[in-house]
């Protein structure tokens, strides 16, 4: 596994979450929509990579360490699935909004409920990735553990 893509990615989720976070302020919506289009770009490089390199690897080796722990490898696996389909409505979200942005200048408040929603989707993918990590993580070190028969 390779820390610096890992950490790459996490930060990418933090630069997201802090941008969705961000109050839009009047007269700036395009702005907010550029920059929320520059971090859905990156996780968009970054977690094909993630799922299919670092997350595989990850996986194969809680399988090999720990067989009895498979059930727990296919839900990672399916957790995966989601992440992948979470981001691609987020970024299905997003360009939709900024064309919409583009031509509702000046009067931003008509989006509103549609940026709301959109922070809603955005927040949830962050929270949904962060997880999945931190369950690999979990799952991993108890594979590991497992097979050094450190158990009480």
């Amino acid at each position: 596994m390779n820390a610096s893509q890992e950490s790459e990615f996490r930060d990418a989720l933090q630069l997201l979450e802090t941008c969705l976070e961000t109050p839009r302020v009047s007269g700036e919506l395009e702005r907010w929509i550029a920059e929320l289009h520059r971090n859905v770009a990156v996780i968009g490089t970054l977690l094909p990579r993630q799922i299919a390199r670092q997350h595989a690897a990850r996986l194969r080796q809680i399988a090999a360490e720990d067989p009895g722990l498979n059930g727990e490898v296919e839900r990672l696996k399916s957790g995966d699935d989601d992440t992948q389909a979470q981001f691609d409505k987020l970024r299905d979200w997003s360009n939709r909004l900024a064309t919409k942005a583009s031509r509702i200048e000046p009067d931003e408040s008509k989006l509103e409920e549609e940026l709301v929603a959109l922070t809603a989707l955005g927040l949830e993918f962050v929270i949904h990735a962060r997880k999945q990590e931190i369950a690999l993580d979990t799952w991993q070190q108890e594979a590991i553990y497992r097979e050094t028969g450190g158990s009480g």
